[in-house]
């Protein structure tokens, strides 16, 4: 199967793609998944393979555990979640109470989530991006997408039948 060439203009994708991610920051906002606010501040692009269309959310690499929770652990897995627990206390400035030390207090809440997991903030069922796309599709937003992602192909198929007919003229 040929591929069309990468001349498609994002232009417009990308702004439908800054709209999409505005929604999905609402959806994290609504269920309080901002303790740091680096859950919210996540970067967008918007790709074209030939093929396909991508829509890149860039989150961080903890953002499964904050939504959807995470079971207990059996082991430390080499201390990544005490730091960032505690890079965490850093950032908000948290103060333990009764004269415990910052390092005390995160091995404290590390040890909990080991022992009984974390719950995650989506308590609904439904995931937050799930939420957002529902908004995207009732609010005309899938349609402004699909509708930008066909004009752009539409001209690249008109380009493409324009070079084969040329070719096929010359021969």
């Amino acid at each position: 199967m040929a591929t069309l060439s990468n001349n498609i203009d994002l232009t417009a994708l990308y702004d439908d793609c800054d709209m999409l991610a505005a929604l999905y920051r609402n959806e994290l906002m609504a269920i309080n998944a901002v303790a740091s606010g680096n859950l919210v501040r996540f970067t967008t692009d918007v790709t074209y393979d030939g093929n396909a269309f991508h829509f890149i959310f860039n989150l961080p690499q903890y953002y499964g555990a904050i939504e959807e929770g995470r079971k207990p652990t059996v082991k430390s897995e080499g201390g990544v979640l005490y730091q960032a627990i505690r890079r965490w206390i850093d950032m908000k400035g948290i103060v333990p109470k009764d004269g415990k030390s910052k390092d005390s207090l995160a091995h404290a809440i590390t040890q909990k989530i080991h022992k009984l997991g974390f719950f995650g903030m989506n308590h609904s069922g439904k995931h937050p991006l799930a939420k957002a796309m529902a908004k995207a599709k009732s609010s005309g937003l899938i349609n402004e997408i699909t509708n930008e992602i066909a004009g752009q192909l539409g001209k690249e198929v008109k380009l493409e039948l324009s070079d084969l007919n040329n070719r096929k003229s010359l021969s």
